[in-house]
């Protein structure tokens, strides 16, 4: 009887290689569920099959081992696009591309592998392990994403709340508990369902089965609400230049010397209705704008009067010679009226982490590693509260605008050219989406190569020019006049989230004591 017994356990546990060709493709099909692909139930089916496996793991090293491998998965494919900024300057980079193609998703795998790991000690600590790692799971998962945003500079790409960007009115729930927070719900209607297969009681297991439409309906009904609402709003005419120019040689004197002739052509192309600001693109003006006189003559030529230009730039400190990648703002008499410094600077691309030591120069390093700038900052520009940053840093949840004044846009320039025609910028525009849903205000946003958007307060695409074009994009914007940000901005979407989370916790204490009576 033993031996029987013995012999259909060893049956239905699958061997360990073919276990983990099953987690590595979970995690490469929930990327079908993030921009562009937007197919959100596959999120759910990843998620809960991660869970579940999670769940029945007899040692840490196993749920280690089968966390790590879902997760090399979901970065493997979701982010096979960032070596294709190694072929930009192919003879100096190709080295590179091993580390871009294996060695990031490898290393990103290691956080949902330590997650996995902590979570299975902590639930052999608790009354019933399986149903403790199953109800854990969010809090571990929602910690684990976090802990990526932040550590080591953070790089918070592709969470799993961002599945929910093209589905409006679940999105909207970013405006309380930001996209963390909808990665945190989405786990947790994965785990109250799997809950219910591990509880006694009929009712708990009803409701636990309940709880995920539960959560879907909640906050679609939320989204519906509040993108009802009534807001009182100013309209601002934007004029956004695309020039899909390549970044090789850009710094040459005669391609300089086109691309801003390309970029000044675009500006001045006539409009059914004059532009109040005209937007380039990050680094989109190949000159050191300060020094160079000529070039603010002829962009003040391009400008309507009256008008504002917000462009990407590099910026050399008159004090300390120090170089930024900057937004500088400009007025219709060639004046620089202010400037936005890049704070958060891309690693390895706009400086080399232990630089001192590797002798390795930057992928798109500029003379030298980029200055940080301060931080977010709400500008007035035009006598309009705009919060602006540059690229990257659109997908830091939280670190693109302060709440005191609270802006009323978000700009946002960009060069995405470097990864070509791949899901990359389109996931990046999605991320920036997200931040105007958080902030509550609209976005403009500039890309080089595409996508360059108008995005309303509630993160839909009022209008866009898509990769690989160039021309310009007219649109009218609809400023707030009140300011009232959403719960989420600047960040406080941390505190709604913690309510949330802790009171889960409570409940999972509460019903792992309750089925450890029932048994």
């Amino acid at each position: 009887m033993q031996e029987e017994k013995s012999t259909k356990q060893k049956i239905s546990s699958p061997p360990p290689g073919g276990e983990n060709i099953w987690l590595f493709l979970a995690g490469a099909a929930a990327v079908l569920a993030l921009p562009p692909i937007n197919i959100l139930p596959i999120m759910f089916l990843s998620i809960g099959f991660l869970i579940w496996r999670l769940s029945n793991a007899t040692a840490w090293q196993q749920a280690a081992a089968r966390g790590w491998w879902f997760g090399f998965g979901y970065f493997f494919v979701g982010l096979y696009w960032v070596s294709f900024a190694l072929f930009v300057d192919w003879p100096k980079f190709a080295w590179l591309l091993p580390f871009s193609i294996f060695g990031l998703p490898i290393l990103m795998a290691v956080y949902i592998a330590v997650m996995a790991a902590l979570l299975f000690v902590a639930a052999r600590k608790l009354a019933n392990p399986k149903l403790a790692a199953i109800l854990l799971f969010p809090v571990f998962w929602t910690a684990a994403e976090w802990v990526r945003g932040a550590a080591f500079t953070g790089f918070p790409w592709n969470l799993i709340g961002g599945s929910f960007t093209d589905w409006n009115w679940l999105f909207q729930g970013a405006a309380i508990v930001g996209v963390y927070g909808l990665g945190f719900l989405i786990t947790l209607a994965c785990a109250m369902w799997l809950a219910a297969n591990e509880i006694k009681s009929p009712f708990w297991k009803f409701a636990c089965r309940a709880k995920p439409f539960g959560i879907l309906i909640v906050l679609a009904v939320f989204g519906f609400w509040r993108t009802h609402q009534m807001t009182e709003t100013q309209p601002l005419q934007v004029r956004i230049v695309q020039p899909n120019t390549s970044e090789e040689g850009r710094w040459d004197m005669p391609r300089r010397v086109g691309i801003m002739n390309t970029l000044l052509r675009l500006s001045d192309e006539p409009a059914a209705v004059a532009p109040q600001l005209v937007v380039w693109p990050e680094a989109a003006a190949p000159f050191i704008i300060a020094q160079e006189p000529n070039v603010r003559s002829a962009i003040a030529r391009a400008l309507p009067p009256g008008a504002m230009l917000a462009t990407g730039s590099i910026r050399r400190d008159a004090k300390t010679g120090q170089l930024f990648n900057s937004i500088e703002f400009m007025n219709s008499r060639g004046e620089v009226t202010g400037h936005y410094d890049k704070s958060h600077l891309v690693p390895f691309g706009e400086y080399m982490p232990l630089g001192k030591y590797l002798h390795i120069r930057a992928v798109a390093e500029f003379f030298g590693d980029m200055g940080r700038g301060a931080g977010a900052v709400t500008q007035t520009v035009g006598g309009v509260r705009v919060s602006p940053f540059i690229c990257y840093e659109a997908i830091f949840p939280g670190e693109v605008s302060i709440n005191h004044p609270h802006p009323q846009l978000l700009l946002n320039v960009t060069e995405d050219g470097w990864y070509g025609n791949t899901i990359g910028p389109h996931q990046h525009l999605a991320e920036a989406r997200a931040r105007a849903v958080e902030e509550g205000v609209p976005l403009v946003r500039a890309a080089n190569t595409g996508i360059s958007a108008l995005v309303d307060r509630y993160g839909r695409i009022e209008t866009s020019l898509g990769y690989g074009r160039q021309g310009v994009l007219d649109g009218t914007v609809s400023l707030p006049l009140t300011d009232d940000p959403p719960p989420s901005a600047g960040g406080r979407f941390w505190i709604y989230l913690g309510i949330i989370i802790a009171a889960h916790l409570l409940f999972t204490i509460w019903l792992l004591n309750r089925e450890r009576v029932k048994t």
